[in-house]
């Protein structure tokens, strides 16, 4: 059940996170028609695929998107490439931001990404009710693996 319940909210934000795309294909007349680069982290691949073929035929606009980590396209901003578009976590657009790669005003939260917590089969299902439960459970934890988004958003396995 949490798999369905993270996989609708994760596909929600990402639809949500993206319709904006289709927004600006709507108002810019097909005259004027550009390619338009995006840079997205790899977790909205399957939405942007999905997406890109409606904005490119409501817009007159070619997409050309690009996919990696929050590291790698971190990197690749910093040493000076660009995109129209750029899908990062607000903590890396802020920053980027503050070192003048992204425009001043131009950043505007459009979803969220929510933390989810599986056990393994069989395993019994830990109390996490409360903040102290929760700590208690990570505590007790043989294992723990999260997204490191330092470490280019791979998962990270801590003993």
């Amino acid at each position: 059940m949490m798999g369905r319940f993270f996989s609708r909210r994760a596909t929600l934000a990402a639809v949500i996170e993206c319709s904006f795309l289709l927004a600006l294909g709507a108002a810019a007349p097909a005259a004027h028609a550009a390619e338009v680069k995006v840079m997205s982290t790899v977790a909205l691949t399957p939405t942007l695929d999905e997406l890109t073929p409606r904005y490119e035929s409501s817009s007159g606009n070619k997409l050309m998107v690009i996919y990696s980590t929050i590291a790698d396209l971190k990197k690749r901003i910093e040493a000076g490439e660009t995109a129209h578009v750029m899908i990062l976590s607000r903590p890396v657009l802020d920053g980027l931001q503050t070192q003048g790669k992204v425009a001043q005003g131009s950043i505007a939260n459009v979803g969220s990404s929510y933390v989810a917590i599986g056990v393994r089969t069989g395993a019994p299902k830990p109390d996490i009710s409360t903040a102290e439960k929760l700590k208690s459970a990570l505590l007790a934890a043989k294992s723990i693996s999260y997204a490191d988004p330092a470490k280019g958003g791979a998962s990270s396995l801590s003993d």
